[in-house]
């Protein structure tokens, strides 16, 4: 949504006769990806500073226009005889051309009239977090070139056990991204005007790694859920492990981000004992807040530990490590869960002691651990909150998250490709600083990303699968197989419903429970639950095969046995169990 858009539908312009194509101050890596959607050849013109003509040959050129004083601001104008865009800076080139894009998409004939633009928010970020999937490398590259497409300017990237670490072996799954390839994907995000901040915590939350036997002495106590902070050999890692983001990435130059939150087990190791638990949380984390300094980085980091508000460090030691505040951007996150508590308390305090903040919604993952879809009507609530503190606290920025697993001991939450419903809604607000009525969104959103629209139980799932579940009949399989983004969505939202079949085997269970496997059933009883468990059991088949045949078009091999397990296992175990006693059982 432009902020001021004045189109004149009835005098259109065929935007594929303006051959002449010139630029200015479009840095030249960027010249591949405008070329994908128009095609050169474009020349590199003079004046204005940035701009971007497409006309027809032998056309005057208009006088440059008068452009908002916002950093990525841009004015697109369409006329009969050409394409011009004028912006503030090369931001705003690509900015004009993504909203263009959308414009000419499928169409060969387009309104004529001005779209004048900018963004509310400066830094729109959007966490893409690997821990809970392995996709493809050229989906994720895909994932990047969507991002930009919704105006997103900066993504947090949360490699963990996703990449093979030089510096820690033993620590990437099978099929972790190589050093190669995080070049590969530097050099693809800068080319798009997307800033990578590469995360690395840096305290807890780390028994990806320290869950391998060479790190075990690393830990704090005999948890693998957090290094000592006392210990030399874990910042001695860690800012191995940083150096090595920093260099994969050295294309972006700005930030670092070294999580530091919900460090829950300071103080329960031999070394730590002798300490406060706040001495050794401020001892640890402004070595590392240091280190990214003397790097040129601007550091990031939680803000939960600030506000403790699981005591964590112990009585009064929130103000203790107040001063590290100082050093670095504090990511003040609250995600709203089940629709609640969207407000944000200690902003106030934050703001008065002159602290740099950035906000973090959640798009994704709070709703349902070992979900296939966000429900997109409580996302929304926590994600309007947000964006309206941000414009009301003049915040920076916002990083809306969308967590792919809570940690490696819980299952992996929904597919990257079922979140774009929320996300579209983040990105779209943090630029716009509007909201949008969700049945419209669900259906644009659904135009762009499939071609055409889901089916109406779909939608229905999208809103809020706990509300509408989708259990498939046999008519259904094969209906959305034709995108298969879109096939992914369905099977994987019916697994998310197992539940509800699941349960009326439970239900029967109760019924007959002290029958069932020690008694006798009459005939027809009997008969019925067999059939009941059968139906189950062949479902439960031919719903598997199609997740894994869907999952295997996006991911790697682990992250599908993993999806696999913690959506079939306990039903296809119930259901082996359910049978097993109930042909143990006398029909009578």
């Amino acid at each position: 949504m432009p902020q001021k858009m004045e189109l004149n539908v009835r005098e259109k312009a065929a935007w594929r006769e303006f051959t002449e194509k010139n630029f200015t101050g479009i840095p030249s890596e960027a010249l591949e990806w405008i070329e994908r959607d128009f095609p050169g050849p474009w020349r590199r013109g003079t004046e204005p500073a940035f701009s971007l003509r497409m006309t027809r040959p032998g056309s005057a050129l208009p006088s440059p226009a008068e452009i908002p004083a916002r950093p990525d601001a841009y004015v697109l104008r369409i006329r009969p005889d050409g394409i011009y865009i004028d912006a503030a800076g090369a931001a705003g080139i690509r900015y004009g051309l993504q909203t263009l894009r959308q414009i000419v998409e499928g169409n060969d004939l387009i309104p004529t009239g001005d779209i004048t633009d900018y963004a509310v928010i400066a830094v729109r970020g959007i966490h893409v977090d690997l821990k809970g999937y392995l996709p493809k490398f050229e989906r994720l590259m895909k994932d990047f070139t969507r991002l930009a497409q919704y105006k997103v300017n900066l993504v947090l990237l949360e490699l963990e056990d996703k990449y093979n670490y030089r510096c820690a072996p033993d620590v990437g799954v099978p099929g972790a991204y190589t050093f190669d390839q995080l070049r590969t994907l530097s050099l693809h995000a800068a080319s798009l005007g997307i800033e990578i901040v590469p995360k690395v915590q840096c305290l807890a939350h780390v028994d990806y790694l320290l869950k391998h036997p060479r790190y075990r002495h690393l830990r704090e106590g005999d948890h693998p859920y957090q290094y000592c902070p006392r210990n030399d050999e874990v910042v001695e890692l860690w800012k191995a492990m940083a150096s090595e983001a920093m260099d994969a990435f050295r294309e972006h130059r700005g930030y670092f981000h070294i999580g530091a939150d919900e460090a829950d087990n300071l103080g329960s190791c031999p070394r730590c004992e002798p300490y406060g638990k706040a001495e050794s949380y401020l001892f640890h984390v402004d070595r590392c807040l240091d280190f990214l300094i003397a790097r040129g980085r601007t550091p990031i980091l939680w803000d939960d530990m600030f506000r403790d508000p699981y005591c964590s460090l112990g009585p009064g030691g929130a103000a203790k490590i107040m001063p590290l505040a100082e050093k670095a951007i504090l990511n003040y996150w609250s995600y709203g869960y089940s629709g609640n508590n969207n407000t944000f308390p200690f902003m106030a305090e934050y703001r008065r002691r002159g602290f740099r903040i950035w906000g973090s919604s959640a798009f994704a993952s709070c709703d349902n651990w070992a979900g296939s879809i966000p429900h997109l009507d409580i996302r929304i609530k926590n994600i309007d909150a947000w964006l309206k503190t941000s414009i009301e606290h003049g915040l920076e920025g916002i990083i809306a998250t969308g967590w792919s697993r809570m940690s490696s001991s819980t299952p992996p939450i929904e597919p990257r490709e079922n979140l774009w419903f929320s996300l579209v809604y983040a990105a779209e607000s943090m630029w716009s600083g509007r909201t949008r009525c969700l049945d419209e969104l669900i259906e644009l959103v659904s135009l762009r990303l499939y071609g055409r629209l889901m089916p109406c139980y779909l939608r229905r799932a999208v809103m809020n699968i706990a509300k509408n579940p989708v259990v498939l009949n046999d008519s259904q399989y094969g209906e959305c197989d034709d995108v298969p983004e879109l096939a992914l969505l369905q099977y994987t939202a019916a697994a998310e419903s197992l539940s509800q079949p699941l349960s009326m085997l439970v239900a029967n269970d109760r019924m007959f429970y002290g029958q069932i496997g020690t008694g006798q059933l009459p005939d027809y009883l009997f008969n019925g639950r067999r059939a009941l468990v059968r139906k189950f059991k062949e479902d439960l088949d031919k719903l598997e095969r199609e997740v894994r045949r869907w999952m295997a078009e996006f991911y790697e091999p682990v992250t599908i046995e993993d999806f696999i397990r913690t959506r079939f296992g306990y039903c296809r175990h119930y259901a082996e169990d359910f049978s097993s006693r109930l042909e143990q059982t006398k029909p009578l």
